[in-house]
């Protein structure tokens, strides 16, 4: 073999070498397109992030405590104020020095 017939020989070899199989564009286009339909046709499910799902639960427990506490409390009650003893006349002002 001459040189030049073998520097065309391992250009041939060289482009035929990483080159790609032929892309069925087709049947990937139907097999798209059917998923799709598929997808439109099943019932959605209703699917949280699971931080979400802790936060959703963390907020039902807190609502639930506070309603319990609102209906477990007795009716008509108030706090009680604080007020300063008999002792203290209402009048007088305590000075610091």
């Amino acid at each position: 073999m001459t040189d030049d017939r073998i520097d065309q020989r391992l250009r041939e070899l060289a482009r035929d070498y990483h080159r790609p199989p032929a892309v069925p564009r087709e049947e990937l286009w139907a097999r798209i397109v059917a998923e799709r339909a598929r997808r439109r046709a099943a019932p959605r499910v209703l699917a949280l992030r699971p931080w979400l799902r802790w936060g959703l639960a963390a907020a039902a427990v807190l609502v639930l405590g506070i309603a319990l506490g609102r209906l477990t409390a007795p009716v008509g009650s108030s706090p009680r104020r604080r007020t300063a003893p008999a002792s203290w006349p209402t009048g007088s002002r305590r000075r610091s020095t």
